[in-house]
């Protein structure tokens, strides 16, 4: 599993060089395969980058299978994320945001997900979330609706896209259908 809390993490191709003096949280080119939770799980923190990462059969975990705890790339209260370029295959759930009340950083900015940009993935899944946001601690829907949170121009390859509860926003369990409305 990757995880950060404001450094910079890099599995790089042969050839690649990492961004040089990078401050900010940036997963690029990791391939994490069969671990209990998340592949990539990205917490309280500002300004990450999660791209071009293959994660497989990730988050297995009989403990847990909700969104919160088992998504492949899971964002916790960070704004102002990327995510995007990501093939994501047979795991418990797929890329998922959790919001919650974490307080504020340093900076004195809380720890929210604002301006979460998730596109152009590949999410496999048979079961469980393929995407979307979860809210705990009755928050208000902010998150959903005024904070700039998209979901756009991925490609979900689902064993029973008509039927299957696959993605979660607004508080609801969302079919494929929905979820594309």
């Amino acid at each position: 599993m990757l995880h950060s809390r404001r450094r910079t993490i890099c599995t790089l191709p042969r050839g690649r060089l990492p961004p040089r003096y990078s401050a900010l949280p940036t997963y690029w080119g990791a391939r994490t395969a069969n671990n209990k939770a998340s592949g990539i799980f990205q917490e309280i923190s500002y300004d990450a980058t999660v791209k071009n990462n293959t994660i497989v059969t990730d988050a297995f975990d009989p403990a847990g299978n909700t969104l919160s705890w088992r998504a492949k790339i899971l964002i916790v209260n960070s704004a102002n994320v990327e995510v995007a370029n990501n093939t994501v295959t047979n795991s418990m759930n797929g890329i998922g945001g959790i919001m919650s009340n974490r307080g504020n950083g340093t900076n004195g900015l809380p720890y929210e997900i604002q301006n979460l940009n998730v596109h152009d993935n590949t999410i496999t899944q048979t079961t469980g979330t393929a995407a979307g946001i979860a809210v705990q601690g009755g928050l208000d829907n902010s998150v959903f609706t005024s904070w700039n949170n998209h979901f756009q121009n991925n490609t979900f390859i689902l064993a029973t896209p008509a039927t299957y509860d696959y993605f979660c926003w607004l508080g609801q369990n969302w079919t494929l259908a929905q979820w594309n409305t």
